[in-house]
């Protein structure tokens, strides 16, 4: 059967001419659509009909798929206008689909994806270099999990299901798990890539505005400033609800140029969220941001351009919101996906708590790509602020009534994640996690990986690790880039002395398809590695333990959990060589975890000198003074004791002086007179 082509068009119209032209030498005498995947390609598309190319209305979506619904069945070519396809990368790809079937893609040079073969000259002059470079790939080729669909082939039934995936989206990523998609041996094309660069130029002052940014406040006097400056050159207007400040929020709002307007707090986050959104419901696109929130977009122009050219392929963007610990520039805690930028007077959020963006009247939750351009950092689960104002209990207060007027596995989440965040009875909230496995689909692969976590997480407080290691491995199996999963699994394994099964779980998923996991975390990911780090180290491989200890501590030092196991299992090496090892890995650890692990593991003797290597290499940990000092003490060793006491000024004099006052009372006045004049020689203002 013939293959029938559709080219998708950006434009220029020089880029889709030649590649129709190109496209009727491929099809014979089959059919040659031309679609405009973007406004952008609508003028390049216009005019191309002639001979056997047909020119289809409109743009997108919606245009694919008319297009798609009138070619025979059969298997059909898609494929963007800035791409190369030779008839040798066509044949190949046919000989695939005719032995195989489903959905074949060639090699390509679009970088990040499991198809990419390298990089390959410019379109016009890279016909040489496809024929060479498919030569070396024409052995069995790898699995494609994550594909640009810039090329594909497939029968045309099996491409209008790709089309509700907003395939005609030259940024698209399709991340693949359970479809037949596979790549073509010897099959290469060349990809351009411009289609990616053809944007709607929006008006500077546009009317309606393009974007703008919508958020609830209350007392946010000290965060706002930081909220509202993150937003500038990139928003038109920005409306802030104000839901009863008694300190100066309203004020510093108008006078960073926001429109303020006034609710009454109903103890509802959905309704409030709502009426914020509903007074900028006259703009094309709107932005949910919080005041502890700071919006990263390193080119705003871009983002405005985008918005301005998908204004009718998508109804939302999610964009990634990255929870951090300590401050903006801190280890991220986790990271989810959340649609913040959707269309104006479609949506509105229900949820007393935890809310959720819904549409207006179906209440059904949009389908929201990630808007790569931006993400958002939140800082409002920091410990300070949730105690400091008292969040967490507020936010548990809310979940529980929530959860009471609608038991629902949503709101039973939500209720179990603010028993955790307020310190709250682990046991309720497993109770509620169980409750809910069997309502939640066997489809919706990420949430019952997470509910599962969650489980495990709880078991293990419980002190129940089998059972907490039984969930993690079924969350691993639904999702294997888990790393809260990972992270429980290694703690329940270590904790039922069973390092081998670490190693196992970690070998196995780093080579296993996975969906995304609904959170992902810097912080989790270095506790997984840390603690495969505690099981090469339980298991005698010392110098693997300390490479991936290396790597864990590289990506989050505050995530970091290995050190008892690493401490102990060094302390049976020769004393030199356990010291050069350890010193080391403790540089790279700005957290210091490797000073309680020394006073719980080893002698004090050790402890003592290792607090002394620590600090001659450069090591300024303040736990490395005041450990070293207690331990030198302790295993009678005056000049480790005076060694360390020249490093006192990285101690409160506080602290020094109880050290002092301890050492007399052990009977050793020369040592506490040796820390005193030690530390009299700090200059003032140091210390």
């Amino acid at each position: 059967m013939r293959t029938s082509i559709v080219v998708v068009a950006y434009g220029p119209r020089r880029v889709t001419r030649a590649a129709l032209r190109r496209a009727s030498s491929l099809a014979g005498g089959g059919d040659v659509l031309a679609v405009a995947g973007l406004p952008p390609g609508l003028a390049a598309v216009r005019g191309a009909a002639g001979g056997r190319i047909r020119a289809v209305d409109g743009c997108g979506s919606a245009a694919l798929q008319e297009a798609l619904e009138h070619l025979p069945d059969g298997p059909v070519l898609l494929t963007h206008d800035d791409v190369l396809v030779t008839r040798s990368a066509l044949d190949r790809m046919e000989q695939a689909l005719d032995r195989e079937g489903g959905i074949v893609l060639p090699y390509s040079n679009d970088v990040g994806m499991d198809h990419f073969v390298g990089p390959l000259p410019e379109v016009r002059r890279a016909a040489g270099a496809v024929e060479e470079r498919a030569r070396r790939v024409a052995g069995a080729p790898p699995e494609a999990r994550t594909v640009r669909p810039s090329c594909l082939l497939a029968p045309r039934d099996d491409l209008l299901g790709l089309v509700p995936s907003h395939i005609v989206d030259p940024r698209m990523k399709l991340e693949i798990v359970e479809l037949p998609v596979r790549i073509a041996p010897g099959a290469v094309v060349a990809h351009d890539s411009t289609c990616t660069r053809r944007l709607v130029e929006p008006p500077a002052d546009p009317s309606p505005p393009l974007l703008v940014a919508a958020m609830i406040v209350r007392d946010e006097e000290d965060m706002l400033p930081g909220c509202l400056r993150s937003l500038a050159g990139l928003v038109d207007e920005v409306v802030v609800c104000d839901t009863g400040s008694a300190d100066a929020t309203v004020e510093v709002a108008r006078r960073l140029g926001a429109t303020v307007i006034h609710r009454a707090w109903r103890e509802d986050f959905g309704w409030a969220r709502s009426e914020a959104v509903a007074a900028a419901s006259h703009a094309t696109w709107v932005l949910t941001v919080d005041a502890d929130d700071r919006v990263v977009c390193p080119d705003p122009r871009e983002v405005r351009r985008m918005l301005a050219t998908y204004a009718d392929e998508y109804e939302a963007f999610s964009v990634v919101v990255e929870n951090r610990a300590g401050s903006p520039e801190g280890p991220v805690g986790s990271a989810f996906d959340s649609p913040r930028i959707f269309r104006g007077g479609r949506f509105e959020y229900v949820g007393a708590v935890h809310e959720i963006l819904v549409s207006r009247g179906a209440r059904e939750k949009p389908f929201a790509p990630r808007m790569e351009a931006l993400h958002i950092v939140h800082l409002g689960y920091q410990p300070e602020v949730l105690l400091g104002r008292g969040k967490a209990h507020r936010n548990l207060t809310m979940a529980r009534e929530q959860f009471a007027r609608d038991p629902s596995p949503k709101h039973a989440i939500d209720y179990a994640r603010s028993i955790k965040l307020a310190g709250g009875d682990r046991r309720e909230s497993y109770k509620l996690m169980r409750g809910i496995l069997e309502a939640l689909p066997e489809t919706e692969r990420a949430a019952s990986a997470y509910v599962h976590t969650l489980v495990s997480e709880d078991l293990l407080v419980l002190d129940e690790p089998e059972a907490a290691l039984q969930h993690a491995r079924t969350a691993l199996e639904l999702v294997p880039a888990d790393d809260l999963a990972a992270r429980a699994f290694a703690a329940a394994a270590l904790r039922l002395g069973r390092p081998a099964e670490v190693v196992a779980m970690e070998e196995g998923r780093a080579s296993a398809p996975s969906v995304r996991p609904v959170f992902r975390s810097d912080v989790a990911r270095a506790g997984a590695m840390s603690l495969l780090a505690a099981a090469y180290a339980s298991l005698g491989r010392l110098e693997t333990a300390r490479e991936v200890a290396r790597e864990a501590l590289a990506t989050s030092a505050e995530g970091f959990d290995a050190w008892e196991a690493l401490v102990a299992s060094h302390a049976r090496l020769p004393e030199d060589r356990a010291l050069e090892e350890l010193v080391a890995l403790a540089l790279q650890d700005p957290q210091g975890g490797v000073f309680p692990a020394l006073a719980e593991t080893v002698r004090p003797a050790f402890t003592a000198r290792f607090c002394l290597a620590y600090l001659e290499r450069g090591g300024e940990h303040p736990e490395a003074v005041r450990t070293g000092l207690a331990a030198a003490m302790v295993a009678g060793l005056p000049d480790v004791f005076a060694g360390i006491s020249r490093s006192s000024e990285l101690l409160d004099p506080e602290v020094v002086e109880r050290i002092a006052a301890r050492a007399e009372a052990r009977g050793r006045p020369d040592l506490a007179d040796l820390l005193r004049r030690a530390r009299a020689r700090v200059p003032a203002g140091e210390g």
